[in-house]
């Protein structure tokens, strides 16, 4: 269907011919018309009553389609979104502490054990090599928790960042369009 305003809703196979049998039927219609094709002709229905029922009929057609515009709009700025925090993810860096004597506690404790193999080992002997590993998982954790508390930081200057960049562009686009607006007004008077 289309009106003088030249927009065009189509659903089928678009080919050369197409563009030029529709044009051949818009010079024909006195408004707004359906063309179609059936059985290798085009057909063409320009009566006003069938044209405002088949507009009806795709009504939530268009809906569902500006819904899904929506959509993929959000989609995109979710998935910029989640760009973003992949980069800050990427460039989050923790530097690592100098844990040398706690592995090498570990270590020894681990080469008792390996010696007196044969030999029964205490509950107070397990408790300490149990206390070292403690430990040592205390000190990965604390690191951890660093390292996730700068990537978080990070990514939320980012993503905060990115936003104010897109408000910014969104306002600079409406501005030019209420200007546009403007001055199309004040032409027209």
């Amino acid at each position: 269907m289309t009106g003088p305003n030249q927009h065009i809703s189509f659903s089928g196979e678009w080919n050369g011919s197409t563009r030029e049998a529709i044009e051949k039927a818009r010079k024909m219609s006195s408004g707004k018309f359906l063309w179609f094709t059936h059985g290798g002709k085009s057909y063409m229905i320009d009566d006003p009553a069938v044209v405002a029922q088949i507009e009806l009929m795709y009504k939530p057609m268009a809906e569902f389609g500006a819904q899904q515009e929506e959509l993929g709009r959000q989609q995109e700025k979710l998935g910029h979104e989640q760009e973003l925090l992949a980069k800050a993810q990427s460039l989050a860096r923790v530097p690592t502490p100098d844990m040398s004597r706690e592995i090498a506690r570990v270590d020894e404790a681990m080469a008792k054990l390996k010696v007196e193999k044969n030999a029964q080992v205490s509950q107070e002997e397990l408790a300490e090599i149990q206390g070292k590993l403690a430990d040592l998982q205390g000190r990965l954790g604390e690191i951890q928790g660093a390292s996730a508390t700068r990537w978080a930081t990070s990514a939320k200057k980012q993503v905060t960042s990115a936003n104010s960049r897109a408000s910014w562009e969104n306002s600079r686009g409406a501005s030019a369009s209420r200007k546009a607006s403007w001055r199309r007004r004040r032409t027209a008077r």
